[in-house]
């Protein structure tokens, strides 16, 4: 192929009559008709080479442009599900406190008409700013079935005035009345009686004996319910 010098410093053959050989000038025009017709294809597969890789590049840009898109909108989705989520969880508390709230007035109300009091009482002693007089905790005791000592919030571990066990209110006796009595547990006392008429002794005994089969010794039981049951109220009064 032909360089651009070698085009620049083509020279010809005088003619006999003057001017160019043509001979010279032919086989010159065709060796640079061979090199442009080479240089037109390679130009032309390269125009067509680039063709396709813009046409590649402007479909990956579009492609590109729909991700961003696509992204974008996703992005906007979920942060509006998100801001709904939120609101519904948000509209869901308020429904919820404002249903709890009307349904403790509601409890208060009822509470406090059968105590023959105000709700706004019922609802100090609920924050603890006042404390019910004594004939009311024992009405507030017999209507929710729970002793006095819970309602003051378990100021004191209360146990068994007879056999010294320590109570909850699940395990508390009764008084004649059918009250919570939480002096006693139920299996020393219910309905306003003791159940069984024994000696502090023979008390001392029979709970020696339940504390073995729980596994604690046996004269280190009946030792430990000998200094208890002395200080009792049931054994102090028989005393």
């Amino acid at each position: 192929m032909m360089t651009p010098q070698e085009v620049a410093n083509c020279t010809f053959a005088k003619a006999v009559m003057g001017g160019y050989n043509m001979a010279s000038v032919d086989d010159f025009l065709d060796k640079l008709t061979e090199d442009y017709a080479a240089l037109y294809k390679e130009n032309a597969a390269l125009k067509s080479k680039l063709k396709v890789v813009a046409d590649k590049l402007e479909e990956y840009r579009e492609v590109e442009d729909a991700m961003r898109s696509t992204l974008l909108t996703a992005q906007k989705m979920a942060s509006s599900m998100v801001s709904e989520a939120e609101a519904k969880r948000d509209a869901l508390i308020a429904d919820a406190a404002g249903a709890a709230k009307r349904r403790l007035e509601e409890i208060q109300q009822e509470l406090a008409d059968q105590l023959h009091v105000t709700r706004q009482a019922v609802s100090r002693w609920e924050r603890g700013e006042t404390t019910p007089n004594p004939e009311t905790l024992k009405q507030l005791s017999a209507l929710l079935h729970v002793s006095i000592n819970t309602l003051l919030g378990v100021p004191r571990q209360l146990v068994c005035q007879s056999c010294g066990m320590p109570l909850e209110d699940d395990i508390m006796g009764h008084d004649a009345q059918g009250l919570i009595d939480q002096r006693f547990c139920k299996w020393c006392y219910d309905n306003g009686a003791y159940l069984s008429e024994c000696t502090m002794e023979e008390m001392a005994e029979t709970c020696a004996d339940i504390m073995a089969q729980e596994g604690v010794p046996r004269e280190a039981a009946l030792a430990h319910m000998n200094q208890v049951l002395p200080t009792l109220d049931r054994w102090r009064r028989d005393g």
